[in-house]
């Protein structure tokens, strides 16, 4: 689950092209589910869940190919990632097959994340 808001003003130096740049403040939550192991180590591991704070910056373009019609768009964003918390960072520590507490790593913090898009539309 992922909850932002952004603002992205827009320029248009010339007719049927638009620029813009943005920044905006999201909270999401990612969820891990169980996890089963076999072989040498049997271990199960219940869903786990974290939640993190981002601050994305975005930049952009759009030009309309037929005027008030098609457009093509470029964009992109990059997020920066804090305030991570959760039992999915942390170890785990559940009983393996010889019945021993065996401790299961939490996932690493990531510290950035990333998204392009290219697309063709028609304007309604």
């Amino acid at each position: 689950m992922y909850l932002s808001a952004s603002a992205e003003p827009t320029w248009s130096p010339v007719p049927r092209l638009d620029l813009w740049a943005g920044v905006g403040i999201g909270w999401g939550r990612t969820l891990a589910p169980t996890l089963k192991t076999s072989g040498a180590q049997v271990v199960v591991v219940p869903s786990r869940a974290a939640v993190f704070v981002e601050v994305p910056l975005s930049l952009g373009v759009r030009y309309e190919i037929l005027p008030n019609l098609v457009v093509v768009n470029l964009s992109g964003a990059i997020g920066f990632l804090g305030n991570q918390s959760g039992g999915l960072l942390q170890t785990y520590r559940t009983p393996g097959k010889d019945g021993k507490l065996v401790g299961v790593g939490g996932y690493p913090e990531p510290d950035t994340s990333w998204v392009a898009l290219a697309g063709l539309g028609v304007l309604l």
